[in-house]
């Protein structure tokens, strides 16, 4: 039986963060590489609190405006000691 966890719930929709310069530089980078369709690979480089989730939330935010598809791959935590 599946059950939504959302139904019944007023949940309000957030806003983007403004991006620091380094934040965007990456992310104008990378939304260029899709605009032009070209297949790249990018790396986003950071200490913990640097901001790559939010420079890779707006990005996808801009793939899926476009209509394209975009998938977030997340390292399980249990193969971290590998």
């Amino acid at each position: 039986v599946y059950r939504d966890p959302y139904v019944g719930r007023d949940i309000e929709k957030s806003k983007p963060l403004p991006l620091v310069d380094e934040q965007r530089v990456a992310y104008e980078h990378i939304v260029s590489s899709f605009k032009e369709s070209e297949h790249k690979i990018h790396l986003l480089h950071g200490g913990t609190g640097s901001g790559k989730t939010e420079v890779y939330l707006q990005t996808i935010q801009e793939v899926l405006l476009k209509g394209m598809e975009a998938i977030v791959l997340v390292p399980e935590i249990s193969l971290t000691p590998q």
